[in-house]
Formats: C-alpha cells, structure tokens, sequence
C-alpha cells in the first residue's frame, strides 16, 4: 500500500489495489514475467515480484494514466516493498 500512497492513490484506492495486487503472485506462477493492475484512478501500475533468499520483494517499474506513462527501465525499480508473509526461493 504504500507504494500506491506514494505513487499519490487515496489511502481508499491504495488499501482496494493493494488487496488486489497482492492475490496475483498467489494466483499462478508468475515466474519472472510483470504483471499490470488497474486503478479506480485511471492508473496502471506494472510490477513483479523479485524472488530472494530472504523473501519477495514486490517492485513497481511503470505507471500509464491516460497518454502518459513512465518506465523506469535503466533499474526497472520505481518503489518496492518486502511482501508480508511470503517466503520465496531463488
């Protein structure tokens, strides 16, 4: 969620996205391939999930809101957070 509150997402739409973003990567096997989510806010958000020894990270890497959009493709990190009570391997 706070990624999404710091990408300026309502507290509101930021818990709702949150919810929905973190049932995907439970979903099926996403291997090392991103995946997008919507907002009510007219945003798309694209992360994945970075698989470590010491867990999973969840990192954002671009947004689209209407014709704008923005990528960081240098680092492909534009925020990221540990993801709670996810034990991954390498």
């Amino acid at each position: 969620m706070a990624v999404l509150v710091g990408q300026r997402e309502t507290p509101e739409n930021a818990t709702a996205l949150a919810r929905r973003t973190a049932k995907i990567p439970t979903l099926a096997d996403l291997g090392p391939r991103p995946f997008r989510v919507a907002s009510s806010s007219g945003t798309d958000y694209s992360f994945f999930v970075d698989k470590t020894k010491s867990g999973c990270i969840l990192r954002l890497y671009g947004r689209l809101k209407g014709f704008v959009s923005y990528i960081n493709d240098l680092t492909y990190i534009i925020d990221s957070r540990h993801l709670q009570g996810c034990s991954c391997a390498e």
